[in-house]
């Protein structure tokens, strides 16, 4: 069964016009660390995320990947003893 967790101001359905107080639109970004499988991120942005003013190499950095059995396993963890 999927889980949802909401910060801030967030749409009630996935996917769909998100509007600013101003009438444009947020722009969408869906973020995970194995491609289309996996847990992901849908993160709302007030200019597109792919605006890139500079890029300046900082050095290499491994990024973990995060098996879902495991973050599974936490979640019912953390429900059993609320």
């Amino acid at each position: 069964m999927p889980f949802y967790h909401r910060l801030g101001e967030v749409p009630k359905k996935r996917h769909t016009q998100f509007r600013k107080p101003d009438g444009t639109l947020y722009y969408e970004e869906v973020m995970g660390t194995r491609g289309f499988s996996g847990i992901q991120s849908i993160l709302y942005h007030h200019y597109p995320p792919t605006k890139v003013a500079k890029v300046t190499k900082l050095g290499r950095k491994e990024i973990p990947v995060e098996k879902e059995a495991s973050f599974s396993i936490a979640i019912l963890k953390q429900r059993v003893g609320e």
